[in-house]
């Protein structure tokens, strides 16, 4: 079952290939302009907050589209599987790190953590009240165009990762027919004495674990109130989502020659 069409595939390949310059022209220019922040602790966040984790964010997206590539049908193995797990867990965690980062750059650029204003650290964030009326209004409403995104997707997903259940890629999708032949071959299954007949447990037991094909999505489990996302198109979209937001504070904190 394909998930993608060559037209999507074509579209995926294409932003996936811009993302290398992207990544290389907010590093560098972070790196190379950090300086002109005036407070110690701002660049201590912009170079070993912010930096390291947009560096996360990256190769975290490259270990997941080897691992997994758009045109994948063929189920992953186990380990690949995992592995696929392990890097988008990197990958949502420093999504939602990285706002925490800039925003720690922010409040202390801007002086708010300490004298009259002194913000606890449960105020500290870019989307915070406190932390935006002392920042330029365009620059707030632009960020503020990613809030819902954040609200409603990636803190969802961060909160359940961190301190409820992980998110996933399920191992296969199915179609009917597959749903039952899954049913079947699990009741054969249960029906041999894996002792008395391995042979035949474990063919049917590989045979039941063969069945459908890979499926880009990645959720928690059907309990939580959480949208499954599709995977590659989502990770390339977030990526360019902290793209917009970190040239922004570019623009305005590092080359800003009026500041």
């Amino acid at each position: 079952m394909k998930h993608y069409t060559h037209n999507d595939i074509n579209k995926l390949s294409y932003e996936y290939s811009l993302l290398q310059s992207k990544y290389a022209y907010l590093l560098t220019t972070m790196v190379q302009n950090a300086s002109k922040l005036s407070d110690g602790e701002a660049k201590r966040y912009l170079i070993h907050g912010v930096c390291r984790r947009l560096s996360i964010l990256f190769y975290s997206i490259q270990q997941v589209f080897s691992l997994f590539p758009f045109d994948t049908e063929d189920l992953l193995d186990e380990e690949s599987l995992y592995r696929v797990d392990i890097n988008l867990h990197a990958f949502i965690i420093n999504v939602s790190g990285i706002l925490d980062s800039l925003a720690w750059v922010l409040a202390s650029e801007l002086k708010l953590l300490d004298g009259e204003f002194k913000l606890g650290k449960f105020e500290v964030g870019i989307y915070q009240p406190k932390i935006q009326s002392h920042l330029d209004s365009d620059f707030c409403a632009t960020i503020n165009q990613s809030q819902d995104w954040y609200k409603d997707y990636i803190k969802q997903y961060r909160d359940r990762l961190a301190h409820r259940i992980p998110l996933y890629v399920p191992p296969a999708g199915f179609s009917e027919e597959d749903k039952k032949l899954f049913v079947r071959l699990s009741i054969e299954l249960s029906a041999v004495n894996m002792l008395d007949d391995f042979d035949k447990y474990q063919k049917l037991f590989d045979q039941r674990n063969s069945i459908g094909t890979a499926i880009p999505m990645y959720t928690i489990d059907d309990n939580e109130s959480v949208k499954p996302m599709v995977l590659h198109p989502q990770l390339i979209c977030d990526f360019l989502t902290i793209e917009s937001i970190l040239k922004l504070f570019i623009s305005n904190f590092l080359l800003n020659n009026n500041r």
